[in-house]
């Protein structure tokens, strides 16, 4: 784990998944700057927090899944994204063409791959 303090964003409609990542994150040394169920809160909160990572969700509440929400982020700011599903969407999340390091971990979250990606940022 790196030393410094990480500043975290996590976008996820599931209100128990949602937990259960800020716990993962707190425990690694991260601060959670916002949270949201919601694609477009997601891009206000980067733009206001300029966090360091994002955990987004793929399927989400509201109009905007997380692929698209990226693709927002992606023109404006240089904040990696960990994408979290569970649905298989690996190849997807591959074949898109973002400057920002892109990650993908399916749900249930295994925490030491969560960490492993932290310490790659």
């Amino acid at each position: 784990m790196k030393k410094k303090d990480i500043k975290v964003i996590i976008v996820e409609d599931d209100v128990l998944i949602r937990l259960l990542t800020n716990k993962i994150l707190m425990r690694n040394k991260c601060t959670i700057v916002g949270e949201t169920s919601y694609a477009e809160e997601s891009i206000e909160m980067a733009r206001n927090f300029n966090p360091d990572l994002i955990c987004m969700d793929i399927k989400l509440a509201g109009n905007m899944d997380g692929i698209e929400a990226a693709k927002i982020l992606d023109k404006t700011s240089k904040i990696p994204i960990v994408f979290i599903s569970a649905y298989d969407y690996q190849n997807k999340i591959d074949q898109l063409k973002l400057k920002n390091k892109k990650f993908f971990l399916e749900k249930p979250i295994d925490e030491k791959k969560l960490v492993d990606i932290i310490d790659k940022i």
